[in-house]
């Protein structure tokens, strides 16, 4: 009997081992298994990271480049804006110069056609005043063209 219970000890034993070993095996492969699903998880995270900074460096490059960019645009529209002002005020320049000289031309004649008046006025004076003292020798008939009035050469003369 001794020898039985050992045996039954001994199996009893033994399959509590290797219940043991097979609960310790689990264990050990659970662990392993743990191991290896968080170190997949913490590279992951790793690379998530890794991911989320990439996209935080582009996002300030793309604002940085946007910033950079709207300058450019201020900087042309500016210089575009100053090149206008400048045309319009060239234009402008040119244009009252313009007005100048055309004034300047039609006061010119403004005074030609005084002294030309002022000439007329002198004529028809002298020719009233002969007509007054009846000294019409210079009316000429003409054949066709009516009455042209022609001052004598000393008329002509006086009035130059």
């Amino acid at each position: 009997m001794v020898i039985k219970e050992t045996g039954r000890k001994s199996m009893g034993n033994l399959r509590g081992r290797i219940w043991v070993d097979r609960k310790f095996t689990d264990y050990v492969r659970g662990h392993e298994e743990f191991n290896t699903a968080l170190t997949s998880l913490l590279n992951k995270l790793k690379h998530g990271k890794e991911m989320k900074e990439e996209c935080d460096e582009t996002i300030e490059h793309i604002k940085s480049q946007a910033e950079h960019t709207e300058r450019q645009i201020k900087e042309e529209f500016e210089k575009l804006h100053q090149f206008l002002r400048d045309e319009e005020e060239a234009t402008i320049t040119a244009l009252r110069e313009e007005e100048e000289q055309k004034k300047q031309r039609m006061k010119e004649k403004l005074k030609e056609i005084n002294r030309h008046f002022s000439s007329l006025s002198h004529t028809i004076r002298d020719m009233e005043k002969m007509k007054k003292d009846n000294d019409i020798s210079f009316i000429k008939v003409t054949n066709q063209s009516g009455f042209i009035l022609c001052a004598l050469n000393n008329l002509y003369r006086e009035t130059q």
